[in-house]
């Protein structure tokens, strides 16, 4: 066998190869993974943008709901947004009268609105609501 020659069979040689290109390809995907960043935050990149609806029950709840989505189908939200007799938007919750915000899991964040009445939350009231509840959320004053 001449020095340059490799005692590799094609066959191990090719099970190299895929192997190695297979590595490659994971730690390709490992590295583009996107990080969680808050509703608030505008994010665009080449592969999608990020689709942002809420829904508005302030009048009869004091709390409007933003919701996100990679794939920007907001099917069940709009339907449970009707059945709470809200508003469904294709944007965000409005920011003015704002005391303060639950993070919730699956990409939905829950704001609290002053007011007067039985509909209105101070921000112990949302904070009670966010942490207490169920909802089991993370909750952000207002600044």
């Amino acid at each position: 066998m001449a020095p340059y020659e490799s005692a590799m069979s094609p066959f191990t040689t090719s099970l190299l190869s895929v192997g190695g290109v297979t590595v490659a390809m994971l730690a390709a995907l490992a590295c583009s993974r996107p990080t969680e960043e808050p509703l608030s935050a505008t994010t665009t990149t080449s592969a999608a943008v990020r689709a942002l609806a809420s829904c508005d029950v302030v009048r009869d709840q004091g709390t409007c709901s933003d919701f996100s989505s990679a794939s920007g189908s907001f099917g069940v939200e709009r339907s449970l947004c009707g059945s709470a007799h809200g508003d469904f938007r294709a944007s965000a919750c409005p920011a003015a009268g704002q005391v303060g915000s639950c993070v919730v899991a699956d990409g939905e964040v829950k704001r609290y609105y002053a007011g007067s009445g039985e509909h209105g939350f101070s921000a112990e009231s949302a904070k009670a609501d966010c942490e207490q509840s169920g909802l089991a959320g993370r909750f952000v004053a207002a600044r």
